[in-house]
């Protein structure tokens, strides 16, 4: 049976008429895609693949042909993408190679370049892979005169595969500079109406996470109104319709757990959501009309935003239809998609909140709790380290839920101490994971921004410690939360010496030329992705990172203090123990966990240490007078609203009393100490309790 003739260029002068008469709706994405199996008389996306790769290869090399027809292969090959991944990167590279280096250039070379590299955004690829595409952009748009509509469409490409990458990678100053790109693009004439409703819709996503990330409420409303006019002006069946109301309903249930911590709620208000998904049944009807790749993609993201809306209302049953839109989805995905991991992920969260929840029946939950786990437990092993952004994410939530588990075996004391021992050893990985996120950042502002939310998981793990009389442990993880930034400063610092040492002088003069201050960005310098701040762009982190990470190098990346090493210390500077002062909270009472000089660690309760206390409250909302937070900061706690009645002076004055009867008295009375010696001792304290003047205790 002989094949199908077709013709390629004709074929995309179809794709471009049809494209012209409507890519709006989900129907007429499945329809153009489908033209093109059609065109090549093939029944599969691999099999329209395996035969353009093959026709192309028979064909001369190294010739204008051969160069033409690689860049036509690359132009179409997203349409294929629709239906199915096409992931051979050695083909791939030999197609752009060849269109690169005998295709006709100008700006169809860059043309070519630009809807290839939308590869990147359709399917998540290695970050190496997604940096070769960055680089193909940068080399193809030098050519391109500023302004003109084909440089615009490369630099947006540009934006938003460096946005990709720093979602895949966890770099936040490639994310917020892309943002900006992009907002800077955003008028440009490349884009008709249609294109730029789709870019604000995109603009109000990210800054959406950007306000998340930054806890800003103003913002996060702002930018939910901004997506629900966006909303309001698509047609019923917009191929991106389902996608921007799984992303609205994200970010409307992020406000409302925003506004609940700051409100000291740990309840949630189900009306304050105002879902903007429809029903279950028409968002299925809705995926149905697209190719299978972009029902993969709206059924991971229908499936995440149900999930986060159906718990915060307590609804059950909602969460189990929720559950089924994600099952859904990972039967269209491979196990290496970075879609599966997340999806997979969010499903296990979801098993694991059934188990809490009172709605659930009670003879599910134990089941529910135990497939939670699993799907958790794979995914972290999928995620391959702490390289990956979501893993210490997912070794909290594993963390958590074998903590949940040890809760529930209350006639079964080995089965609980066994799951709060793993409890410990997940969430330990987890914290000490975190020190990659923070390393991977580049300025102060933003390593900050992960080093608090960091601190806050420490927290969180220190205190599942206390709790089980494991001291030691309690130790790493304060050691690991309170010191990310400064340990990231340090370690910044000996970079270029250990890539010389590893031979990579190449990345180390390029760690050395990105010097300690970056510049303001213009928009001829927009591609190198790097906003304001001081370091090496994350980019740059990044490569470096894989390298050290590969070394005998890894440790120093990651480790933190051991209680030996703590000793060490105190025995060197003359001190008689370290002191960390952890607030009391999620049931645990406020401890004194004190490292003696002679290598013992022990925990002293002191329930009057709590954030919450009256005295560091009033002290707290008369302004700190005198004093700034130290330590790494935690949610917000509730505090009363106005100055203390008699001023600044009393409530400091009032601080110094509780600290020294609630905290110093009975410690005091617990540290070693010579014959006619008081103790000296090094005080750590946590979370808000850096605002309290410790030295000026009574």
């Amino acid at each position: 049976m002989h094949a199908k003739p077709y013709d390629l260029q004709a074929l995309l002068y179809e794709i471009t008429q049809a494209a012209t008469e409507g890519k709006v709706d989900a129907q007429d994405l499945t329809r153009i895609s489908g033209l093109v199996l059609d065109r090549l008389g093939c029944a599969t996306a691999d099999e329209a693949w395996e035969r353009l790769y093959a026709d192309w290869k028979g064909l001369p090399r190294s010739t204008v042909m051969s160069g033409m027809r690689a860049g036509q292969i690359l132009t179409i090959l997203p349409m294929l993408r629709y239906h199915q991944p096409v992931t051979d990167q050695e083909r791939l590279g030999e197609l752009m190679r060849e269109a690169d280096t005998h295709g006709p250039g100008g700006s169809w070379g860059a043309m070519v370049t630009a809807v290839g590299s939308t590869a990147g955004l359709q399917q998540v690829e290695s970050p190496a892979d997604m940096e070769a595409a960055l680089a193909r952009i940068e080399q193809s748009r030098v050519a391109l005169p500023p302004g003109s509509p084909t440089r615009d469409a490369l630099d947006a490409m540009h934006a938003g595969l460096r946005a990709h990458l720093a979602q895949l990678g966890g770099g936040e100053d490639d994310f917020d500079s892309a943002v900006e790109d992009l907002a800077r693009l955003r008028d440009s004439p490349v884009f008709d109406l249609a294109a730029r409703l789709g870019v604000d819709a995109q603009l109000a996503v990210f800054r959406s996470h950007q306000a998340v990330r930054r806890e800003d409420e103003t913002a996060l409303a702002q930018h939910i109104h901004e997506l629900e006019s966006v909303i309001a002006q698509l047609t019923p069946d917009h191929m991106d319709r389902v996608g921007m109301e799984a992303n609205l309903d994200v970010a409307r249930a992020n406000l409302e757990i925003l506004s609940a911590r700051r409100e000291g709620r740990l309840d949630r208000d189900p009306s304050a959501l105002g879902s903007a998904a429809p029903t279950i049944d028409e968002v299925r009807r809705q995926i149905a009309l697209l190719p299978r790749q972009g029902q993969a993609d709206r059924l991971g993201e229908a499936g995440i935003s149900s999930i986060a809306r159906t718990l915060l209302a307590g609804d059950a049953q909602g969460v189990l239809e929720a559950m089924r839109l994600l099952q859904d989805a990972l039967d269209l995905l491979e196990p290496d998609d970075d879609r599966w991991i997340r999806n997979a992920f969010t499903l296990g969260t979801g098993h694991c909140a059934l188990a809490g929840m009172a709605g659930a029946p009670r003879a599910d939950r134990a089941r529910h709790l135990d497939q939670g786990i699993s799907w958790l437990k794979h995914t972290l092993r999928l995620s391959g380290g702490p390289a990956y952004p979501l893993w210490n994410t997912i070794g909290m939530a594993l963390a958590s839920a074998y903590r949940l588990r040890g809760d529930n075996q209350l006639f079964n004391a080995r089965a609980t101490c066994l799951n709060h021992a793993e409890s410990r050893r997940v969430g330990l990985d987890a914290v000490r994971a975190a020190t990659w996120s923070v390393l991977l950042q580049s300025g102060t502002a933003h390593a900050a921004e992960t080093g608090r939310r960091a601190g806050e998981q420490a927290l969180d793990v220190a205190r599942w410690c206390l709790a089980d009389g494991a001291y030691d442990d309690a130790v790493r993880a304060l050691d690991a939360g309170r010191g990310l930034v400064l340990h990231a400063a340090t370690v910044a610092a000996t970079v270029p010496d250990m890539l010389g040492a590893l031979g990579q002088t190449g990345l180390a003069d390029e760690w050395r030329a990105a010097g300690d201050v970056v510049p303001e960005l213009g928009p001829e310098a927009a591609l190198a992705a790097r906003p304001a701040g001081s370091g090496p762009s994350s980019r740059l982190r990044r490569r470096v990172l894989q390298a050290l990470a590969a070394s005998p190098y890894r440790q120093r990346l990651l480790d933190v203090p051991t209680t030996a090493d703590i000793c060490q210390a105190l025995r060197a500077m003359g001190r008689a123990a370290l002191v960390y002062l952890v607030p009391g909270g999620d049931g645990v009472p406020g401890t004194a966990l004190i490292v003696s000089a002679d290598g013992a660690a022990k925990g002293l309760r002191l329930p009057q240490l709590t954030v919450s206390a009256r005295p560091l409250a009033d002290y707290r909302a008369a302004g700190a007078p005198g004093r700034t937070a130290g330590g790494p900061p935690t949610v917000t706690t509730p505090q009363p609203q106005g100055p203390a009645p008699d001023g600044g002076r009393a409530a400091l004055e009032r601080l110094c009393d509780w600290a020294g009867s609630a905290v110093l008295e009975p410690l005091v009375k617990e540290l070693p100490r010579g014959w006619g010696r008081a103790p000296s001792v090094v005080l750590v304290p946590m979370a808000e309790l850096g605002v309290v003047p410790w030295h000026a205790a009574r």
